[in-house]
């Protein structure tokens, strides 16, 4: 939640609660934000904290665990967080951006 209230997100406190099962299912965030978050700017950071997941997730996770180096889950885990929290920061930019160029208001 700290991440979306710094970037400036409308209902970071739902947008936080989307991405507790991104680790399991990249697509969760998504459908959760569809239901929950009313904010256009939320769900389009939203959207892609889940699309940068799920290439980690498909690409380089699988590489990792499977190669020689001795990285087993949880620090697979820890790097997905670290690129979670990385992926809000610039996703909210990123929208910032975008919105400002379309002329939308990010409330």
């Amino acid at each position: 939640m700290p991440f979306f209230k710094l970037v400036g997100a409308p209902e970071a406190t739902a947008a936080a609660g989307t991405l507790m099962g991104s680790f399991a299912d990249n697509y969760i965030p998504c459908i959760i934000a569809g239901k929950t978050v009313n904010s256009v700017f939320t769900k389009f950071v939203i959207t892609l904290v889940a699309y940068n997941s799920l290439i980690y997730m498909t690409g380089p996770g699988g590489i990792i665990v499977q190669s020689e180096t001795k990285i087993g889950v949880p620090a697979l885990f820890v790097i997905f967080v670290e690129r979670v929290i990385i992926s809000i920061i610039i996703g909210g930019l990123l929208a910032r951006v975008a919105f400002a160029i379309m002329g939308m208001p990010v409330a």
